[in-house]
C-alpha cells in the first residue's frame, strides 16, 4: 500500500523552480483548502503515515487512556489528500480537498488493508481584514466556509469485520471559521478557529441492519507558530484540540447516546524551500501529549507534503 501511495506522490515533490523566496508562515490542520499568503493559486499533495497507539475511553467509563502493547489490535492509517484553491477576486476565493485514505488492521491472526476515497471538501473563503499597510500588531484575517460530503464509507456501513473500508464520517458537514496570520521578520504566529455542524443520516447495510444517527456540532481550534532560519528553513509548532458533542444512535431494537469526543493534536513542522514559489514540508502529529482525551484512538503520524504556489 505504501508503494501506491509513493508512486501518486513523486510526480509533484520533484516538480517546482530553481529561485528560492521566503517561507510561509504558521499553518494548522484545523485550517481548510485555503489561500493566506499573496498568491493567485496554491495546491499541495500531502502523504501521511500514522500508527494508532492508544484508546481513549467514553466520559462516562471513568477510565484513563491506555496505550497499546504487543497483544493488541495494530492499526496503519495512510492518506494522501490533494488540496487546490485558487482567487476568484482579490479577497474571495474557493478551494477543494481530496483525500485518499488507506487502512491497514490486523487483529491476532486475521489482517485486512483498504485503500478509498475520503470525506471531499469545498471551501469559500475571504479575506476580511488584509494587511494594506504594516501594522506591528495587526494580523490578516481570512473567514471561510467549508462543506464536506459523505463520499467516505462510515462505520454504520461498513462490510469489512476489522473495519478497514472506513474512510469517513457518511454525514454531510457544514463549517465556519476564521484564520489570524501574522508575520514578523523571522518569526511568525497563526490561530484558527472553526465550528462544525454534523446532520443526521440514515444508513442501511446488510452487517448492521438499518441505523439512524443524529446530528452534532463540534469545534476545533489551533494555536501556533514558528522560526525562519535564512531564506531556506522554517521551523513550526501548533497545539489543537478537537471536540465533536455526543449523537443518537437509532436502530430497530434500541436508541442510545454516544460520549462526546475530544483530541489535543500537538504538531511539529519543518519547511524547506525547493524554488521560488515551491517548498517540501515535513509534519509530526501526537495526540498522546496533552489531554484529556475522550471517545478516540490515539495516533502518531508523519507526514510529507509538497506544496506549489502561483503568483498573482
Amino acid at each position: 500500500m505504501r508503494q501506491f501511495f509513493a508512486l501518486l506522490i513523486l510526480p509533484f515533490i520533484f516538480s517546482g523552480n530553481a529561485a528560492i523566496a521566503a517561507p510561509c508562515c504558521a499553518g494548522a490542520s484545523t485550517l481548510p483548502s485555503l489561500i493566506t499568503g499573496d498568491e493567485a493559486q496554491n495546491f499541495s499533495a500531502a502523504f501521511s503515515y500514522g500508527t494508532v497507539v492508544g484508546d481513549a475511553f467514553g466520559a462516562l467509563d471513568g477510565r484513563l487512556p491506555e496505550l497499546r502493547d504487543d497483544h493488541s489490535n495494530h492499526e496503519v492509517r495512510e492518506s494522501l489528500t490533494l488540496n487546490y484553491a485558487t482567487l476568484m477576486t482579490d479577497r474571495f476565493q474557493v478551494g477543494a480537498s481530496v483525500p485518499v485514505v488507506g487502512n491497514q488492521i490486523t487483529a491476532g491472526s486475521r489482517s485486512d488493508s483498504k485503500i478509498l476515497l475520503g470525506d471531499v471538501s469545498f471551501t469559500v473563503g475571504y479575506e476580511a481584514l488584509p494587511e494594506w499597510e504594516y501594522s506591528v500588531w495587526k494580523p490578516r484575517i481570512f473567514t471561510f466556509f467549508q462543506g464536506v460530503l459523505p463520499t467516505g464509507k462510515s462505520v454504520q456501513v461498513s462490510e469489512s469485520p476489522l473495519g478497514t473500508d472506513v474512510a469517513g464520517l457518511g454525514q454531510w458537514q457544514t463549517n465556519v471559521g476564521a484564520a489570524a496570520i501574522k508575520r514578523w521578520s523571522v518569526w511568525d504566529a497563526a490561530l484558527v478557529v472553526k465550528l462544525g455542524r454534523l446532520y443526521s443520516q440514515t444508513f442501511e447495510s446488510s452487517l448492521n441492519g438499518v441505523a439512524r444517527v443524529g446530528g452534532s456540532w463540534g469545534w476545533s481550534a489551533s494555536l501556533g507558530g514558528g522560526y525562519s532560519f535564512g531564506d531556506f528553513f522554517r521551523a513550526g509548532a501548533s497545539l489543537e484540540p478537537q471536540y465533536q458533542s455526543p449523537q443518537e444512535v437509532s436502530t430497530s431494537v434500541t436508541t442510545s447516546m454516544t460520549s462526546q469526543k475530544l483530541v489535543w493534536n500537538t504538531n511539529l513542522t519543518a519547511t524547506a524551500l525547493i524554488g521560488s514559489d515551491s517548498s517540501l514540508v515535513l509534519g509530526y502529529s501526537d495526540q498522546t501529549l496533552f489531554g484529556p482525551a475522550i471517545n478516540t484512538t490515539l495516533a502518531r503520524t508523519f507526514s510529507l507534503s509538497f506544496q506549489q504556489r502561483f503568483e498573482r
